[in-house]
This record gives C-alpha cells, sequence and structure tokens, in this order.
C-alpha cells in the first residue's frame, strides 16, 4: 500500500511523467498476479510479462519485423503461446489486412506446434511428455465430467481475483479517443481467449501462472495513450487502489514466508533431512533401480542417470517399478495429489499386498508396487 502513495500523491499534481511512473510500478508491483508469479522464479512462465510487452509494442507500432522476432522469443517459454498468436494473427489478416506479417506468424506457428507437439518427442526417441496429451487424455478419459469440472469455486475465485480489479480499464478504453488504445485491447482479448481457455480447462489458474495471464492486461494499461490516463486520473487511481487491496493478501503471506519463515511445506526440517538421508541409502544399496515418486520428493534425492520418475506427470509410464515413495499428507506438496486422492493411493498400495518396505514420519517407502497401486498413479491428470 504504502507503494501506492506516490501516486496518489502524484495524482494531485497534474500532467506530470512522475505520475505516470508511480502507475506502472503500483500495476507492475501491487498486482496479484505478478507478485504470485514472483513466488515461483524456476518457472519460465513467470517471466513472461516482459517479453509480451515487447510483443504488444512492436504490435501497437505495426513493426512486423519485431512482431516476429517478440513471437518466437514467448514460444520459448511456453507451447501454449503459439496458439494466442494464431487467434492475434488472424485478426491481423481479416480485419488490418496485414497479409505478410500475419501469414508468416500462421507459417511460424504451424511449424512451432508441429516440432513441439510431435516432432521434438520423436527426435528424442520418445523421451519427453506431450502438453498436449494431458489435455487431450483428460477430455477423452471423461468427456463431460472434465467441461463439468471447471465450473467450481476455486476457479472462478482465482479468475476474479485476477481480472476484477482491472475493470476500470474497460472505462478508458471506451472514454478514449486514441484508436491505438481499442486496438491494443482488443489484441489482449484476442491472446487471453485461448489461453484462459486451456488453462481453465485444465484448471490451472494462479501460482506461476498468474503473471502469464495477467501480463497482456498489464501491457493494455502501460501502452494507453498518455492523455487517456491524464483526463481520467481518478479512474486510474480508483484501478490502482483495486490492484492494491487484490494483492495485498499475497504480499502479506509473502511477508511472512521471508521475515518469520513460516511456510511450512518448503521447510526442510533436521528430522525430514535425517529421513530423506535414510532413503538416500536405501537407493544407494539399490542402485539402477527404477523408482517412481511424487514430485516433492525427487529434488531432494535426484543424482546422475538416476532412473527416477515423476508420479502422473511429465514422465513416461511403466507396468513395474522397484520402489514407489510417497511424501504423506501435510508433510509437503504433494501435488498432483490432494489429500483425498494421496489417501486413497495410500490405501490401496496397503490393500493390494504391496510391500511397505520403509515407513518414515514424512515418507513412505513402498519395493514392487503392484498393480492396483499402481492405477491412481498412471490416471490422466485430473488432481489438480
Amino acid at each position: 500500500m504504502a507503494l501506492l502513495a506516490p501516486a496518489v500523491y502524484l495524482y494531485c499534481r497534474g500532467r506530470s511523467n512522475n505520475f505516470l511512473l508511480a502507475y506502472y510500478m503500483a500495476l507492475i508491483l501491487l498486482s496479484k498476479g505478478i507478485s504470485e508469479g514472483l513466488q515461483f522464479p524456476i518457472h519460465p512462465t513467470t517471466w513472461t510479462t516482459f517479453p509480451i510487452l515487447i510483443l504488444f509494442s512492436s504490435l501497437l507500432k505495426k513493426d512486423d519485423n519485431k512482431i516476429i522476432l517478440s513471437s518466437i522469443f514467448l514460444f520459448t517459454y511456453k507451447e501454449i503461446f503459439p496458439i494466442a498468436i494464431i487467434c492475434v494473427s488472424f485478426y491481423l489478416l481479416v480485419f488490418e489486412k496485414r497479409k505478410k506479417v500475419a501469414v508468416t506468424l500462421l507459417l511460424i506457428c504451424g511449424a512451432w506446434l508441429l516440432y513441439v507437439l510431435k516432432l521434438r518427442h520423436l527426435l528424442s526417441d520418445h523421451q519427453t511428455v506431450s502438453y498436449s496429451g494431458r489435455i487431450t487424455d483428460r477430455f477423452f478419459a471423461d468427456p463431460v465430467g472434465s467441461i463439468l469440472a471447471v465450473f467450481n469455486y476455486e476457479i472462478i475465485k482465482n479468475l476474479f481475483k485476477l481480472y476484477l480489479p482491472f475493470t476500470p480499464l474497460l472505462y478508458l478504453v471506451k472514454k478514449s479517443k486514441c484508436d491505438d488504445d481499442k486496438r491494443i485491447f482488443i489484441y489482449a482479448l484476442l491472446f487471453l481467449a485461448p489461453i484462459v481457455a486451456i488453462q481453465v480447462y485444465m484448471q490451472l489458474i494462479g501460482d506461476h501462472y498468474s503473471s502469464m495471464l495477467l501480463a497482456p492486461i498489464i501491457a493494455v494499461c502501460v501502452f494507453l495513450n498518455k492523455e487517456t490516463l491524464f483526463d481520467n486520473r481518478k479512474v486510474v487511481v480508483t484501478m490502482c487502489l483495486f490492484v492494491a487491496l487484490a494483492g495485498m493478501g499475497r504480499h502479506t503471506r509473502s511477508v511472512k514466508r521471508i521475515v518469520k519463515n513460516s511456510d511450512k511445506y518448503c521447510l526442510m526440517t533436521s528430522d525430514k533431512e535425517a529421513q530423506t538421508k535414510k532413503i538416500e541409502e536405501l537407493l544407494e544399496n539399490n542402485e539402477g533401480s527404477r523408482i517412481l515418486a511424487t514430485g516433492g520428493v525427487i529434488p531432494r534425492l535426484l543424482k546422475p542417470n538416476m532412473d527416477i520418475y515423476q508420479a502422473v506427470l511429465y514422465s513416461k509410464h511403466f507396468d513395474s517399478y522397484d520402489f514407489l515413495i510417497l511424501e504423506k499428507n501435510q508433510s509437503g506438496r504433494i501435488g498432483p495429489f490432494n489429500p483425498t486422492t494421496m489417501s486413497e493411493l495410500i490405501a490401496n498400495c496397503s490393500s493390494d499386498g504391496t510391500e511397505l518396505f520403509l515407513e518414515l514420519k514424512d515418507y513412505n517407502v513402498y519395493k514392487n508396487p503392484q498393480k492396483k497401486c499402481l492405477e491412481l498413479l498412471h490416471r490422466p491428470n485430473e488432481y489438480f
């Protein structure tokens, strides 16, 4: 909230560039989406705000070369972006009649999607996992159920928290006398439409995805005509206030996490470290074993040439494993499982004769997990 004070003060100063600076600071530093994403610095989607700003700036200036280069640059962050560019390209082709850049973008997007969804998998001798498979597997496993699952309270709540503070932007665009303001707003809607649809369907809203989902709206705010901002300073300050209030909870949790070290899921106690060492010793004595584990366990155990796979996501599925390592409920981040599905998984492993080889406070290590035990681990992604 303290960062918002300069914007309120400079509002009284009239048409000042300092007012714009405070406005930009408030949008980027106080918004829930950007601050939420920054808590996951290892994820590429956290850092997409900058390349998206470059892309929208290039679109606004009608600089074809920069549009193409910035689009390719953006593709390297996540496989979903070519689909967004395809939507923008059709608008450029049909409504702006910019055939050269539109057709070039469509061809590049098509080639990139072919590589990511098919060729990369073949060229790597089937050693990579297709992101598209997560969507298609989910749909074909339960078409109606997967669609109905979208309409849940958490998804709707997260979307409202992300976008509702920016509703004054609609007023600014409507009142603007500058055609570029309306044009960039249309670009943002077209860019966001497929991304939001896919993320909502996969129920991946929040965390590091927030930066990616909010960046196009930030781009519209940043590149609005200065006269539009100056002529509607009350609306601008109101929007900044909404943005700050929506992001307050996230900032509070961030401070607590840094100052008080209050995140129990990320805490590595001496007790948990000792448990991890016991598992490491077990695996060292069984070198060459094929291991299946929940995602939070793997970084602590990973060594070069280790035959270890993450449960459910991003890994090939085998009919058998030598060991299954599960992090128990409330002991860490057990995604893609939730407490209910983790309890079901442990119950399955206990009832089908799978040997509980090592039972620790925070971990269960199973030897030669049986079919029923592995059944949950080979389902489509239904845990999010």
